[in-house]
């Protein structure tokens, strides 16, 4: 048997009038009856709303605010199931604000009871503001980068140079978000972000011969005197999603296109010279994906805290170039490139705070979470270039993942 939201909106609105009507007593009994005639379950709440409001003496309504009867059973406006909804979005549902209790828990209340196409003057959740603007400052640094030695001391052969030493400082990049409105449940986002530079740097002390290298760009390694190795990365998002609003949670699905590049820079010196091994990785990721956002509170003064997670299957275009100028005996220089397609993975957590300064205006903060996972990072294509013989042979490595988090904050508009 299939059960709609209709028909547990309609069993809930029954009980709550059942209910109702043996508190109240013969006499509002009566009229939850005439109202359970009716075939709409928002007019069968209201009639015994407002035969209970007539029951309760004034002083007993005063004494409780917390919960007022208007429309239907309500708890305090600091509950809002609408993640979409601004500070006042609850007023109209009640004398004193809130949301439908029944509703609450069913998952569907009042406002999203009639979410159509060219009703949006009739609901109220979103203020009659069709449209909804972002604008954050990212401040992302890299973590949890994968080890891989580069050059090991020749006196005890331990780890001197590793690509997880490269850890790099926060870099800061916008993100934009627009959403339009379709109605009171349902909208329709975009989103954009940029964030480069992701930079680090790592550098040995000179000692004569006191550094080999491992496995870079065969037909290496060789010793060297000194070792600095510098790191960079650049990502970037578009996404388009669907988002459709039950109870505390918002659901979304859409489709995202995410581009991680990344470069790697070996520069050693030895009484042959200078030389220097370049990597540099390209990941274009393009798929769907899946999330949700959900209102963990509403309160004081405009206040408002949300969950948000999205993630998604991705088909990854990756390609990797790699080049070398050594100063050897005799010397060298090449170039190699490679590519692949293959499936990757791609993921966002957060949790965003916003303080509604105006019923049009908020400041916004939060922390974000990035992770890729099946792409090519530079250090794990070392050992798979030959740029010594001609024409150059080269693979390419897309196990690698990355690994962001940071702060953001902004501003966020509606109109």
């Amino acid at each position: 048997m299939r059960i709609t939201w209709n028909d547990v909106s309609v069993g809930a609105g029954w009980t709550a009038c059942l209910l109702l009507g043996l508190a109240a007593g013969e006499g509002i009994a009566s009229d939850w009856g005439s109202a359970a005639g009716s075939t709409s379950p928002a007019a069968a709440e209201g009639v015994a709303a407002a035969t209970f409001e007539a029951a309760v003496p004034q002083a007993e309504a005063d004494a409780s605010p917390s919960l007022s009867f208007g429309k239907a059973w309500q708890i305090p406006s600091w509950i809002d199931p609408r993640s979409d909804a601004g500070v006042n979005d609850v007023a109209a549902e009640g004398s004193e604000g809130g949301i439908d209790l029944v509703g609450f828990f069913s998952g569907h209340h009042d406002a999203c009871r009639d979410c159509q196409p060219g009703m949006f003057e009739q609901h109220m959740g979103v203020g009659c503001h069709r449209w909804t603007g972002t604008v954050d400052a990212m401040f992302l640094w890299q973590n949890n980068i994968a080890s891989r030695p580069l050059f090991i001391s020749t006196s005890t052969l331990a780890t001197a140079v590793d690509a997880n030493q490269l850890q790099t400082p926060a870099s800061v990049g916008p993100r934009f978000g627009l959403f339009y409105h379709v109605d009171n449940c349902t909208s329709i986002e975009g989103n954009y972000f940029n964030v480069q530079s992701f930079t680090g740097e790592y550098q040995t002390p000179s000692v004569t011969d006191g550094y080999a290298a491992v496995d870079l760009a065969s037909p290496l390694p060789y010793v060297v005197d000194g070792v600095q190795a510098i790191s960079s990365g650049e990502i970037q998002s578009a996404e388009i999603n669907l988002r459709r609003g039950s109870g505390i949670v918002t659901w979304l699905a859409g489709f995202r296109w995410v581009e991680w590049n990344g470069t790697l820079d070996v520069r050693s010196s030895s009484m042959l010279g200078e030389d220097l091994v370049s990597v540099g990785t390209g990941n274009d990721l393009y798929g769907g994906q899946l999330g949700a956002d959900v209102l963990l509170w509403q309160g004081w003064r405009g206040l408002q805290v949300n969950a948000l997670g999205k993630a998604g299957v991705f088909y990854n275009t990756a390609y990797q170039n790699t080049s070398a100028n050594v100063s050897t005996q005799p010397p060298y220089a090449g170039t190699a490139r490679s590519a692949a397609d293959q499936t990757a993975f791609f993921g966002e957590l957060g949790i965003n705070g916003a303080w509604w300064i105006t019923d049009c205006l908020a400041w916004r903060v939060g922390y974000s979470f990035f992770w890729l996972s099946g792409v090519a990072t530079p250090a794990e294509q070392l050992s798979l270039v030959d740029v010594a013989v001609s024409p150059a042979t080269s693979g390419i490595n897309t196990d690698g993942s990355v690994f962001l988090q940071g702060v953001t904050t902004g501003i966020e508009a509606r109109w």
